[in-house]
């Protein structure tokens, strides 16, 4: 057959990482310009186990496959270690280390701070670059799912109709205590009168839980809580999309070079009322007194 073959599966190659990598590849410009960083003056925990103890992963390097992921929109901690296994880019940059996801995920748990310096730095090198016109900004928001549990969120809508129907059994299965109660010598002797009284018990419990968290949400002067993510809200998603647990995720743009200038994430579907806080926030970053501002209607 007239076909395109691989290679033998089974034959030895020779060759050298720096291949990996085009020579314009912008993983080299992550590379370079992290290597010159002083990490540690932005907050980055550096390890002192110099001597004794099992060497840690160089916190430059877990940066470098961190800022990748963003880069390439790739967020999760086991994605990122998958990564480090089989794509030729990563491997170069990172110098084949193989960090497991739990490593990655540490790395981000610890340096919350510090990435949000690195990247207020960059941010900040941008401007002196003069890659922000600073004259015109366009506000926009999209909806972005949380990894947040549906069966362990609560609305107070959702409360009222678990608190009803839950009322609605225990007084069901008070009444058939009571008719068979009633009965003298027909009684049901399959009729298990202490497997109903532990369930109702086990219902008022539940009924009493319900109560609490009723009284919880509107004292945060909230609308739901969630023990998954305690910042995710419902958000409708769009005409046809219905609703969905997550956030709402505002952004003004320079409209130069089309970067970023500032952000905010809410729990409100709505964008109204999101205009002066979002041209307040570009100002401020811009540091200008006035800005010219667009927004998607």
């Amino acid at each position: 057959m007239n076909y395109i073959y691989g290679d033998d599966r089974k034959q030895t190659k020779i060759e050298i990482m720096e291949d990996y990598v085009d020579n314009d590849s912008e993983v080299r410009i992550i590379d370079k310009i992290i290597d010159v960083m002083d990490i540690e003056s932005m907050g980055f925990k550096v390890g002192n186990n110099d001597e004794v103890g099992r060497p840690k992963f160089n916190p430059k390097d877990l940066l470098k496959l961190y800022v990748y992921g963003y880069f390439y929109g790739i967020r999760s901690s086991r994605k990122l270690a998958k990564q480090c296994l089989i794509n030729r880019e990563v491997i170069w940059l990172i110098k084949g280390i193989k960090p497991k996801y739990r490593v990655i995920a540490d790395f981000r748990k610890e340096n919350v701070e510090a990435l949000e310096n690195i990247f207020k730095k960059f941010f900040n090198y941008c401007i002196e670059l003069g890659l922000y016109g600073k004259e015109l900004i366009v506000i926009d928001g999209t909806k972005v799912e949380a990894s947040a549990s549906k069966r362990k969120n609560y609305s107070l809508n959702k409360l009222s109709k678990m608190k009803e129907i839950t009322q609605n059994k225990i007084e069901e299965y008070m009444h058939a205590i009571e008719i068979n109660d009633n009965l003298d010598e027909n009684k049901n002797k399959d009729f298990d009168k202490e497997a109903i009284e532990s369930a109702i018990k086990t219902l008022e419990e539940k009924l009493e839980y319900y109560k609490q968290l009723d009284t919880q949400i509107i004292l945060n002067d909230e609308t739901e809580i969630n023990f998954t993510d305690p910042d995710a809200k419902t958000v409708k998603f769009g005409a046809n999309q219905g609703t969905d647990l997550g956030y709402n995720v505002q952004v003004a743009v320079d409209a130069k070079n089309k970067l970023i200038a500032a952000y905010d994430v809410i729990n409100n579907s709505a964008d109204q009322g999101q205009l002066f806080n979002m041209s307040e926030k570009a100002k401020e970053a811009l540091d200008v007194d006035s800005i010219e501002v667009l927004a998607d209607k």
